[in-house]
C-alpha cells in the first residue's frame, strides 16, 4: 500500500483509486492523517490532502488535520475484507455440505444398481 501512495502524484491512476478509496471508506493515508504528511513530505503545518477530508469541507476550504478523517485506509479496508469473509466462509460451508450429500446420495444409488 506505502508504494501505491508513493506514487500518488506520478500516476493519475493510481490518484484516481486512492481518492476514490479515501473518500469512499473515510479514511486518511495509509495509518491515518499524519501518515501522509510522512509519504507527501508536506511541510505546511495543519495541511492534508483534500482527500482526507469530506467533500463538504474540501468545496469551502482547505482540508486541515481537524477535519480529515482520523482513521487509516489500513484499518478500513482491513473491515471491509473482514465483513466480506464471513458470507464467503457460510457460502463455502454450504457448498461442502452440499457436495457431501451428493456424494452420498450418489453412492446410494450406486448400490441401487
Amino acid at each position: 500500500a506505502r508504494e501505491k501512495f508513493m506514487t500518488y502524484f506520478d500516476k493519475k491512476e493510481v490518484r484516481d483509486e486512492l481518492d476514490l478509496i479515501q473518500f469512499k471508506y473515510k479514511c486518511c493515508g495509509i495509518q491515518g492523517e499524519n501518515s501522509n504528511l510522512e509519504i507527501f513530505d508536506l511541510n505546511k503545518p495543519g495541511w492534508v490532502p483534500s482527500f482526507c477530508c469530506e467533500e463538504e469541507i474540501v468545496e469551502i476550504r482547505n482540508c486541515t488535520k481537524t477535519d480529515a478523517f482520523k482513521v487509516g485506509c489500513d484499518i478500513q479496508l482491513e473491515h471491509v475484507l473482514d465483513s466480506l469473509c464471513y458470507p464467503l466462509a457460510g457460502l463455502s460451508f454450504g457448498c461442502a455440505v452440499y457436495c457431501i450429500v451428493i456424494s452420498g446420495l450418489a453412492g446410494f444409488v450406486k448400490k441401487d444398481e
